[in-house]
């Protein structure tokens, strides 16, 4: 069994959920990620998956690529360092619902992986749904 907090169908999530140029938006996701992570553990699991599916751009040059990928991997951390017996799992997906997702393929989510390692313990660890 699996927590999925739905991270890209709110107006609020429009111009990016871990990623959203307005921090304050992007802190209310990262709390709901950590609240949907204690809903689990009341009912008995120990896994969130989730599709940071805002999180990208639809035209080239539109964002600052470095700052989005420094953002989610923060985003993504706070959330696995909340509580690290949690497992955390990320679906990525080519281009839906932004024509360019961040985390747009295993590659891309292998890299994350590697990000959260050097930041958090041997406990904590992502899954791909692809």
């Amino acid at each position: 069994m699996s927590i999925n907090p739905y991270l890209w169908t709110e107006p609020q999530w429009r111009h990016g959920a871990l990623t959203a140029p307005d921090r304050r938006c992007a802190g209310r996701l990262s709390t709901r990620c950590k609240e949907a992570v204690e809903i689990g553990h009341v009912l008995g699991c120990r896994q969130m998956e989730s599709l940071p599916g805002e999180d990208g751009f639809d035209t080239h040059f539109q964002a600052d690529y470095a700052h989005l990928w420094e953002w989610e991997a923060e985003a993504c951390g706070k959330v696995a360092e909340f509580d690290p017996e949690t497992r955390i799992g990320i679906e990525y997906k080519i281009g839906e619902p932004r024509t360019h997702q961040l985390i747009s393929n295993a590659a891309k989510l292998a890299l994350l992986g590697e990000r959260w390692a050097c930041q958090m313990s041997a406990h904590t660890w992502i899954s791909a749904t692809p």
